[in-house]
């Protein structure tokens, strides 16, 4: 199948780490027993099967129909669904939290989409998002020596259509009417962590924030 939707469906590598999975359940909080949540990109219900263990109940939504068949089987709902410039009135209101995780650096218009989720997002609900730091020392290093090129994974991914830093992150998240309440990236495991979150543009491996409307 030549289509973005064939693409993804035929992607092997459809789970997020452990270490992705901890920050994010860590960055929710304790308190989310009973709590409804939205996985947006859950790939196969890894990230949802974790809150669930903590007493969310969570619905997750992926343009992958292979990936959605898996997360059906861990979470309370899955559907699939282009979130790429399309309408997301067909997402309900009501949640206490939304997930992105490792989705914008795919979209063509990801300024668009982060406008529709804030539409379908309660007063008190908050946002959690992740992205590759682009900019992280090691990628620099790489392309200072000439190396650029795509893979089947990892930051340079072939499926990777805009790349994000700490700060054109948070500047997006400005424009679209977010304000950050709590950061947890995963910082390059040579970097002691005192030193990468001080430096998250340099030394952030995977970009995570917590936000909520402005």
């Amino acid at each position: 199948m030549n289509s973005i939707a064939g693409y993804y469906n035929n992607k092997e590598q459809y789970s997020p780490s452990g270490e992705r999975v901890r920050r994010v359940v860590q960055i929710l909080g304790n308190d989310i027993k009973g709590k409804k949540i939205l996985d947006i990109g859950c790939g196969n219900g890894t990230m949802g099967k974790a809150l669930k263990e903590k007493g969310a109940i969570v619905f997750g939504t992926d343009i992958s129909r292979n990936a959605v068949e898996k997360a059906a089987h861990v979470l309370d709902k899955a559907f699939v669904l282009d979130v790429d410039g399309g309408d997301l009135s067909v997402i309900d209101s009501d949640y206490d939290a939304i997930i992105v995780s490792e989705v914008i650096e795919h979209l063509f218009e990801s300024k668009k989409f982060l406008l529709n989720v804030k539409s379908r997002m309660k007063k008190d609900s908050v946002l959690i998002l992740t992205t590759p730091n682009f900019l992280m020392w090691t990628n620099r290093i790489k392309m200072f020596f000439g190396k650029f090129e795509y893979t089947e994974t990892g930051f340079l991914d072939e499926g990777h259509i805009h790349f994000f830093t700490y700060d054109s992150l948070k500047k997006l998240l400005s424009l679209t009417g977010f304000k950050i309440e709590k950061e947890n990236h995963i910082i390059h495991p040579k970097i002691p962590h005192k030193i990468g979150i001080l430096r998250p543009n340099l030394f952030a491996f995977q970009l995570i924030i917590k936000v909520k409307t402005a």
